[in-house]
């Protein structure tokens, strides 16, 4: 029988078996690096929105600052928890919806990786995750997040079939459908996994996700009262400007009154 679960509740035990960590293992990386310069404090607070299985944030404990770790998913949070424990990192955890959200202390740096923006499906839903973020940071706080482009979702992503992952105990297929009108791409993931008893267990999972014009991410991040400081190409080499052809941004913006 098919097993159709929530977004994340069957992927969290395979996310990393997948190969989908590499990406924010990178990325915090690419983060501190941007926001080093741009006055982030040594030991400052960084929350990392939709943390995953938390492998940015245990980089970040390791880099020595203090960590909170947002994702509404308590599959992918207890993952995170693990991991946490095994690397022997502090990081405080939060289950919560990213768009109705609030902390205390306020952070020195927000983030939000692997186009975890992109599953906002409509522009309310977006400007309310900037509106938390705006309240949530210091002034002269970072927030540096990457998304999907249109492009992106309509070129990368497309409308295929695909195996996602074939290995030892573990396959995933996915399908994926464009829709131009919406500027959505909804994505199904069909996984097999073997059991620690060694029967097959079989879910698919539903992920849809839209993509945002960029003068419309800078509009409703000015809205939250948060200054656009560069929107880069995530794939290129180098802090290269985004334009037309990209199909990943990392945008870096900040709180206003620092």
């Amino acid at each position: 029988m098919k097993d159709e679960r929530a977004p994340y509740a069957a992927l969290a035990r395979v996310y990393e078996a997948a190969g989908w960590g590499g990406f924010s293992h990178d990325m915090a990386d690419t983060v501190l690096a941007l926001a080093r310069p741009r006055g982030l404090p040594p030991g400052g607070h960084v929350l990392d929105l939709a943390c995953g299985v938390g492998i940015a944030c245990v980089k970040f404990a390791q880099a020595g600052y203090r960590v909170t770790g947002l994702d509404r998913s308590a599959g992918m949070l207890a993952q995170a928890r693990q991991k946490a424990r095994e690397a022997g990192a502090q990081v405080n955890w939060l289950e919560r919806d990213m768009r109705d959200w609030q902390i205390d202390p306020p952070a020195d740096l927000l983030t939000s990786m692997y186009d975890a923006l992109n599953y906002m499906l409509t522009a309310d839903d977006l400007g309310a995750v900037f509106g938390c973020v705006g309240q949530a940071l210091k002034p002269g706080g970072l927030f540096i997040f990457d998304m999907n482009t249109i492009r992106g979702l309509a070129e990368n992503w497309g409308t295929r079939v695909h195996i996602n992952f074939e290995g030892e105990g573990l396959f995933i297929v996915n399908r994926t459908r464009w829709d131009h009108e919406t500027n959505t791409n909804t994505l199904v993931l069909h996984g097999f996994a073997r059991r620690d008893d060694g029967l097959w267990e079989r879910w698919s999972e539903t992920h849809v996700q839209r993509g945002f014009p960029i003068i419309e991410i800078r509009r409703l991040l000015s809205d939250a009262g948060l200054e656009t400081l560069t929107v880069l190409d995530a794939h290129a080499t180098g802090n290269v400007e985004a334009g037309p052809q990209t199909t990943r941004v990392l945008v870096a913006a900040r709180r206003g009154g620092g």
